[in-house]
């Protein structure tokens, strides 16, 4: 699972960073290889990890606008995978998020390791990339010893989940599960830029209908987060009630054996707006309010 670095990327950034991005190819236990963005710092070592149909602009954005600037800028050593399927990385046939959890994390771990073995890291995640940061931290000791904290925007519970929920979960899995192709179009549910894969959307979902988080070996993904030590920030947008409404994020931090902490983003929480589910990472307003407390967060925990 080595890592090759190659020159900087082309991609937009502000004038106040002077470092452009790099981009490391690491190469997975089962051979697909992953790209590795990374804006190259001294500071704490932050690793972002998108959610479906995303990649790796959901962070750096497409002008130099996104959360991994904002985190560099204030000298955030900042890291962008793209898990298998997304953006720059390979494309194998089908993948799920079990594939990302087992496969893609411990790849990525590994990378970061070598360039940065004697700190801890900071890992955030937003909606199913925040599943995959707190099932692999429930999942690996060796990952539990080198994260410092962990953020989970717009990260949902399987078992606090409405009937809207689970009828949108079953109806979402069902249409995965007779489409003709082995991608879903991310413009059919405006969720984001690429296909995802229908093999991942149909495990995903059906977590959901379960209720659980499963592993094709049968782990209990949710049962493991007790294992889970260090700090977990939770964070809703108010107006989220479908993907991760605020008391399904709530929820998910119940299950977490170390301490956490959970904030609302929406006017009666003291913000100019009420968020959505993508608003946490894209919204315009999110960089003067939001995101200054995230980066305070992550500085201090």
């Amino acid at each position: 699972m080595g890592a090759q670095r190659t020159s900087p990327a082309q991609a937009a950034r502000p004038s106040s960073v002077p470092t452009p991005v790099e981009t490391l190819w690491v190469r997975a236990a089962d051979g697909v290889r992953l790209a590795v963005h990374r804006v190259r710092s001294t500071g704490p070592a932050v690793v972002l990890f998108h959610g479906v149909f995303c990649n790796r602009t959901v962070w750096l954005g497409t002008r130099g606008t996104g959360f991994a600037w904002f985190l560099a800028e204030a000298g955030f050593d900042v890291w962008v995978p793209e898990l298998r399927g997304r953006g720059q990385s390979d494309v194998p046939r089908v993948w799920t998020i079990a594939d990302w959890i087992e496969i893609d994390l411990p790849a990525i771990a590994t990378a970061v390791e070598r360039e940065r073995p004697e700190d801890t890291w900071r890992w955030v995640g937003h909606s199913a990339g925040g599943v995959v940061v707190a099932a692999g931290l429930g999942r690996w000791s060796t990952l539990r010893a080198r994260v410092r904290t962990a953020v989970l925007l717009g990260t949902p519970s399987p078992r606090r989940i409405g009937l809207a929920r689970r009828l949108a979960a079953a109806t979402f899995a069902a249409v995965a599960r007779v489409t003709p192709r082995e991608r879903v179009p991310g413009r059919w549910v405006q969720l984001g830029p690429e296909a995802e894969s229908s093999a991942l959307v149909r495990h995903w979902m059906g977590w959901n209908v379960a209720r659980r988080w499963v592993g094709p070996d049968g782990y209990d993904y949710l049962a493991s987060l007790q294992n889970v030590r260090c700090p977990v920030l939770g964070v809703a947008g108010a107006v989220d009630r479908l993907l991760a409404p605020p008391s399904s994020v709530a929820d998910l931090l119940r299950f977490f054996g170390g301490p956490t902490e959970f904030w609302i983003v929406g006017r009666a929480y003291g913000y100019t707006r009420d968020y959505g589910h993508a608003d946490l990472v894209v919204a315009r307003e999110a960089r003067q309010e939001l995101w200054p407390r995230l980066r305070a967060w992550l500085a201090t925990g």
